[in-house]
């Protein structure tokens, strides 16, 4: 791989010592400053798990959103509620396990807490479908047209930058080791599943979305 800096490059003009040093561009370059190499290639830019998850989170909060911009003037078609989740404490509280937006539609809102997040510990997803489940039966239940009209739809978006490495045990104390070795990832996973079924059994949409990477072999086949 060749290393790169931004910045200011310059060229060597007329015969050493003699000659100067001029101004060429600015842009990538490879080598240093002054007689380095013009980059016109390809350049990937560093980007967190994290950042790549409130990216696809925030777009998946506009693309729903922007529906609520239609002809009929219905301003709630959609609304959103955001759970946050990472790992399981010791004590039986989920450590930023939570709700941080209920019920909203307003967009700037819910991508202000969305980008407002910050990582950390592992990743318990048994603990945040079990969230989700909550939250989508509250919001059925707080209306009762959401239970009997058909066109009222429900859906969980399980968006995720990780695998699974954490779980709840019967006893509801941490299970796992919040390591990303094979043997726990298939446990954490494997406890996941009965929750993501639970919401679909319970009549809701349930779709999966691994932001960072492909996982397609545990988002894709959670239920």
């Amino acid at each position: 791989s060749t290393r790169l800096y931004y910045g200011d490059y310059y060229r060597y003009e007329g015969n050493w010592p003699r000659g100067q040093w001029v101004y060429a561009g600015t842009g990538w370059y490879s080598g240093n400053a002054y007689g380095g190499t013009p980059y016109t290639g390809t350049v990937y830019a560093y980007e967190t798990r994290l950042h790549a998850t409130q990216r696809a989170a925030c777009a998946v909060v506009d693309a729903l959103l922007e529906k609520n911009n239609n002809p009929d003037g219905i301003t709630d078609l959609f609304e959103i509620t955001v759970v946050k989740f990472a790992n399981q404490t010791a004590t039986g509280n989920y450590n930023g396990t939570e709700t941080i937006i209920k019920d909203s539609t307003s967009a700037t809102a819910i991508k202000n807490a969305i980008n407002a997040l910050t990582s950390g510990g592992g990743t318990n997803w048994e603990a945040a479908l079990n969230l989700a489940l909550t939250e989508a039966n509250y919001f059925k239940n707080t209306d009762p047209s959401r239970s009997t009209d058909p066109e009222e739809i429900t859906s969980v978006i399980f968006l995720t930058d990780g695998f699974p490495t954490y779980y709840v045990n019967n006893n509801g104390s941490q299970g796992g080791t919040g390591g990303e070795s094979a043997d726990n990832i298939a446990t954490s996973y494997t406890e996941a599943r009965p929750s993501a079924r639970n919401i679909v059994s319970a009549g809701f949409n349930l779709y999966n979305i691994f932001a960072f990477g492909s996982d397609t072999t545990n988002c894709g086949s959670i239920i």
